[in-house]
């Protein structure tokens, strides 16, 4: 009989109402082979139970089953939970009951995993599902031990062979067999591995796409340490069947290869990797090449790119997020007031991330950042305002496209004297904004706008906080329905084919 603890440390007595042999658990003995040796269960009408695993969290409780088996001789296990007809499934491997004590945590498995143990131990396992996600159903379960003597060397990552690539060369040709793969206990992932090198940076373009191994499915990340590929990776751009990191520096990295039976090669394998030149670093590319821009008082649009950039420094934490990397390039200004706007509007899916710098390029000091903006299908625009700046002192600005995913990195980028407004306000639409201060609802009208329009409100740090989208036609007044927002000044931009412009609003 298994005894857990609740959140509120109330001793809560367990039975599985399935499957269960009260009052013990449903015992396992490892086996040899899966296939001819599977335990049926369900947990679809066992009772619902709090305690949430290491790599869970429910609101509603989980409906679990339990079963204990004792390692013997074996000093690692696969644990195959199959056939599930549940809506939700995961299962946790324990020396005890309690939850938190888990040495496996595994959410949707597809493929069979494999738990490191302590020989002639008595451990338990619980099959249980989320019931904010979904309901119990019907399972296979099995413990087996042939799995740690026949998987495939490479997987583990510390085992994948290292191959060099070299930039120009024809590409080297990768091949394995994955037949036993196990998932990496708490990826969520069966994997293999395979290490490549490089001496100086390059394009490194993976192709799972050699003629009767296609991988419909694949990981698009290069690791760069052994096995965490979620927090320490490269991020590439995909196409097809194939990813490209476009100029990762030189170093080792680690190439994950997905296992899923429905969607990539079981058995033997092979992938293509290959390395181009890095295109030239642009002009910009280091603190002290930076690029002087003039503030205004409407924005003059410079356009930039960080295609073939390097990062001068790691990527920094910004709006709760930070970029897998950092590929950096640099701008200055000399203000002229105290307040100014830094304006990053991204083209084509660039999704730029801000930070300003005062110092010198030797001695730089960070006064923020800005990235509150994600581009959904078309392009995102920075705004950062900033403030007590002193008059006649150069600050300098560095500008990346988080995770370098967007195909040319291109943006646009101006300093604006003064709170921030609208990117290019050439031609820029006019109308009427009423009433202003407003306890709420606003309504807009005039004569030039007609078409799509788009209406976004900033508050005074740059960060978009509402925005609205539609077809009007000339002096059509529509109302903005902004909702509950905070006392202050914010800065409303409509955007129509003829530009932007911007009009500050008081909320009371």
């Amino acid at each position: 009989m298994c005894q857990r603890w609740t959140k509120s440390r109330e001793v809560v007595v367990h039975q599985p109402t399935t499957n269960a042999r009260p009052p013990s658990l449903s015992p396992l003995s490892p086996v040899a082979d899966c296939s001819t040796s599977l335990t049926t269960g369900n947990n679809g009408s066992s009772t619902v139970s709090t305690g949430d695993p290491s790599c869970d969290f429910s609101s509603s409780g989980y409906q679990d089953v339990w079963y204990t088996f004792n390692s013997g001789s074996y000093t690692s296990v696969n644990v195959t939970l199959a056939n599930v007809s549940a809506t939700d499934w995961a299962f946790t491997v324990q020396p005890t009951c309690d939850p938190g004590t888990e040495i496996a945590c595994i959410i949707s498995p597809f493929a069979p995993a494999s738990v490191g143990l302590t020989a002639n131990t008595d451990y338990y396992i619980r099959v249980y599902s989320n019931t904010d996600f979904g309901e119990g159903g019907e399972f296979t379960l099995c413990v087996s031990y042939s799995g740690s003597g026949t998987a495939p060397a490479n997987d583990v990552c510390s085992n994948a062979v290292n191959t060099a690539i070299t930039v120009g060369a024809a590409p080297q040709l990768l091949s394995g067999n994955n037949t036993g793969a196990t998932e990496d206990a708490g990826s969520g992932f069966a994997m293999v591995w395979h290490q490549i090198t490089t001496v100086e940076p390059a394009n490194i373009t993976v192709s799972y796409c050699v003629p009767g191994y296609v991988f419909d499915n694949y990981l698009i990340n290069l690791a760069t340490q052994c096995p965490d590929i979620l927090t320490n990776m490269l991020t590439g751009q995909y196409d097809s069947c194939s990813v490209t990191f476009e100029c990762a520096p030189a170093g080792v990295y680690l190439i994950p290869v997905l296992v899923e039976p429905a969607t990539t090669p079981v058995g033997a394998y092979f992938i293509e990797v290959s390395a181009t030149a890095c295109a030239a670093p642009p002009v910009n590319d280091e603190c002290e090449g930076a690029i002087l821009l003039t503030p205004a008082n409407t924005c003059v649009p410079v356009a930039g790119t960080s295609t073939g950039a390097t990062a001068n420094m790691g990527p920094i934490e910004c709006s709760h997020s930070t970029s897998p990397n950092a590929n950096d390039v640099w701008y200055s200004f000399t203000t002229t007031s105290e307040s100014d706007s830094i304006i990053v509007e991204g083209v084509d899916q660039f999704d730029g991330v801000i930070e300003v710098f005062s110092g010198t390029c030797g001695d730089l000091v960070s006064l923020g950042c800005e990235d509150s903006n994600f581009p959904l299908g078309a392009s995102a625009t920075e705004r950062m305002f900033i403030s007590g700046l002193g008059v006649g002192s150069t600050y300098y600005i560095r500008v990346y496209d988080y995770g370098h995913t967007s195909a040319g990195h291109n943006f646009n980028i101006c300093v604006i004297t003064g709170g921030p407004i609208g990117i290019s306000e050439l031609s820029a639409p006019t109308f009427t904004l009423y009433p202003n201060p407003t306890e709420g609802d606003i309504i807009i009208s005039g004569a030039d706008l007609s078409g799509k329009v788009r209406f976004e409100l900033a508050d005074m740090m740059g960060r978009v906080v509402y925005t609205h989208q539609q077809t009007m036609a000339t002096d059509q007044p529509v109302t903005l329905t902004l909702g509950t927002l905070t006392q202050g000044t914010y800065v409303l931009s409509l955007t129509t084919a003829n530009g932007i412009s911007s009009r500050p609003v008081m909320v009371k």
